[in-house]
């Protein structure tokens, strides 16, 4: 790793999850992918909770204090943020948020970025999309609603990862400033594709409903069935929604096999993509997402 020297450009990043947590997915990737390729020009300070998406983190690493992680530093908080503590340790010459609705590491972070001069950028992550909006819409439109009118992301700068996702928050925020720049992917050694037997499909993220597996699973049943082919469907993620789980499974057929491998952290996905012939994204909204990259 790239040892941290003075001259780089200080950017407080703020997140629910950061490495090793990994269960939240392309959240998680997305600034870890950033904070590789970028630390040689970017000097990271990273604050996040001390918990992963399903629960707590691996190592329980100690909180509130900084973390030396060669290239960057991390902070692990438990429970409220003191943004004005954090802000005057680190002095950044940018704040960078990660998320559109968290409590502690966005919307405090932000009300906090008001009373500054310091450049903010706020990653919409997807959030924003119509999709993502529909579920809990009754908190998510009233809330949005009431902070475009009382001006909370006046100052922001947002990060769209598409043309699609800048129109996304250009539909909330029509005079917000929107720069577009694609998720880095994760760096990967090349590896060889050996083929194994039969058709085979992967798809990696939580299984929750605004992933849409169960509609990806109901087409690969009838495609079986049409091809007479056996087919096997893996999905690698936590399991956050126990009925879209059931749902998943309400699919699976006398060709067709449905293989839900749980958790794997980043290292271990690249041997994953190279067995299957076809990765699957059948989310129902979704940024240029990192699975893709």
């Amino acid at each position: 790793m790239t040892a941290i020297t003075a001259g780089r450009t200080k950017v407080l990043a703020s997140i629910e999850w950061f490495t090793p947590a990994f269960q939240a997915g392309g959240i998680v990737s997305s600034l870890a992918n950033q904070v590789h390729h970028l630390s040689q020009d970017l000097e990271f300070w990273i604050v996040c909770s001390n918990r992963d998406l399903m629960g707590p983190l691996e190592g329980e690493p100690k909180t509130g204090i900084w973390h030396n992680k060669g290239s960057h530093h991390v902070m692990y908080v438990a429970g409220p943020v003191s943004w004005n503590r954090i802000i005057k340790e680190v002095n950044p010459d940018a704040i960078y948020i990660n998320g559109v609705f968290n409590g502690p590491f966005c919307r405090s972070l932000i009300k906090f970025s008001n009373t500054t001069t310091i450049p903010t950028v706020l990653a919409a992550h997807g959030m924003l999309a119509p999709n993502a909006i529909a579920i809990k819409a009754w908190v998510k439109k009233p809330w949005l609603n009431l902070h475009k009118f009382i001006g909370t992301f006046r100052r922001v700068k947002w990060h769209a990862s598409s043309a699609s996702e800048a129109r996304q928050i250009k539909h909330w925020f029509n005079h917000g400033h929107v720069r577009i720049a694609q998720n880095l992917p994760p760096a990967m050694a090349n590896e060889v594709n050996v083929p194994k037997p039969g058709l085979r499909f992967l798809s990696v993220g939580r299984i929750h409903p605004i992933k849409n597996y169960a509609f990806a699973a109901q087409c690969l049943a009838a495609l079986a069935l049409e091809l007479n082919q056996n087919i096997t469907y893996q999905i690698i993620g936590p399991i956050e929604d126990k009925a879209e789980h059931s749902a998943i499974q309400f699919n699976q057929n006398k060709l067709l096999t449905i293989d839900f491998l749980g958790e794997k952290s980043p290292p271990e996905l690249p041997s994953f993509y190279q067995d299957a012939q076809c990765l699957l994204v059948p989310s129902l909204t979704e940024n240029f997402g990192v699975v893709i990259a």
